[in-house]
């Protein structure tokens, strides 16, 4: 991905000459810090989960049975020529790696989960990884189920601006090899939908 987006698109000579990008753990804006570190502090792996604004084709192409708990976009979002987006969803997403590339601007390459999610309780959404072999869950399953193991999987990755980083977002796996996650929603958020 990154020899695609960065070092394919160049001119043969430059190739030759080789290119340099710089890869971060952190990434810090307005006092939010995002983290992705393969041994933070050598006590093992930190990869922050984030939701992310991303710009919806069409808007009937998903179902959500989010209700009264549906996020909102907690930052204005920036695009890359300054154009408005009104359509927006906004889908959790695993931080692997932060990119400074040629033109200075930095990326981050990311797992996201798929777009549609599931209401568990009040306090926590189902939501699923996304892969190459599956498609999205029945919603039918337990954390033992043998459908929710991924190791075999091949996992899809994006690389996108860090302009759509909303904010960090808790997400607790089923297990080590699950593919599935719930969200548990902060408390700004359960409060709202009390009051």
């Amino acid at each position: 991905m990154i020899v695609t987006l960065y070092f394919q698109q160049l001119p043969l000579c430059t190739q030759h000459d080789g290119v340099l990008i710089y890869g971060y753990t952190e990434y810090c804006r307005e006092g939010i810090t995002f983290r992705a570190h393969p041994n933070y502090r050598n006590e093992g792996p930190w990869y922050d989960y984030v939701l992310i604004a991303w710009n919806q084709q069409t808007a009937d192409n998903h179902t959500s049975d989010n209700d009264s708990m549906q996020e909102t976009l907690d930052m204005p979002l920036k695009t890359d020529d300054h154009e408005e987006i009104d359509n927006i969803v906004l889908i959790p997403a695993k931080v692997l790696c932060f990119i400074k590339g040629l033109n200075n601007e930095i990326s981050a390459i990311v797992h996201s989960c798929l777009q549609s999610t599931k209401k568990k309780s009040v306090l926590t959404y189902q939501w699923q990884l996304e892969y190459k072999e599956n498609q999205k869950s029945t919603g039918k399953c337990s954390p033992y189920d043998e459908d929710n193991n991924a190791s075999n999987l091949t996992p899809i990755y994006h690389i996108v601006s860090v302009n759509t980083f909303q904010k960090n977002v808790l997400m607790i796996p089923y297990h080590n090899k699950s593919k599935f996650l719930m969200e548990i929603i902060d408390q700004s958020k359960w409060a709202k939908a009390f009051m």
